[in-house]
């Protein structure tokens, strides 16, 4: 189960998925094409990268909706190679469609961290597939040197022989992603 929410887009009514793991508000470019008034769009300067790969984007716009009263503003992405509109984190919690809670007491949790509460029975379609995103995780700078010597040691201390490793180092920004 996910969340939707539709929101009036330049006279159109767009269905978002509220997605709590994305950094950024994304459409398809079909869904682009469907605006009755489309705004124009910028060449993005960031490089987006989802768990299934790169993103294939075709531009961004300043979209504007309504909700509660209030108008916001955010960036919007294109993408050539997505099928769903993708509302993201950010800006699902300054429109208050999620909340984020920063701290639990142990009122919720007993000592032993168990939750507390009646017990709970989770129901799964016949035809339900697991998903598992295996995507690399991003690394400071300042670490890389530390965990290329720790992979190094765990290779060795496994086969007692140097193992060769290919280790690709893509630098973005100010983090560097790790791929083995």
């Amino acid at each position: 189960m996910f969340l939707l929410k539709t929101l009036d887009v330049s006279g159109t009514k767009i269905n978002f998925k509220i997605d709590t793991g994305a950094d950024i508000t994304l459409i398809p470019y079909s869904v682009y094409q469907s605006i009755a008034k489309r705004p124009a769009l910028e060449q993005p300067t960031e490089f987006l990268e989802g768990a299934g790969g790169s993103v294939d984007c075709i531009g961004k716009f300043v979209c504007l909706t309504h909700y509660k009263g209030c108008v916001y503003k955010f960036d919007t992405y294109i993408a050539k190679n997505s099928t769903r509109c993708l509302l993201g984190r950010n800006v699902s919690i300054h429109m208050g469609l999620v909340k984020v809670v920063d701290a639990v007491n142990s009122s919720v949790y007993g000592d032993i961290g168990l939750l507390r509460g009646e017990p709970v029975t989770i129901k799964l379609h016949d035809k339900a597939v697991p998903f598992s995103v295996n995507t690399a995780r991003q690394i400071p700078i300042p670490l890389v040197s530390k965990v290329k010597g720790e992979l190094c040691s765990i290779f060795i201390s496994i086969n007692d022989v140097f193992l060769y490793t290919i280790l690709s180092i893509i630098k973005y920004k100010y983090y560097q992603h790790v791929y083995i």
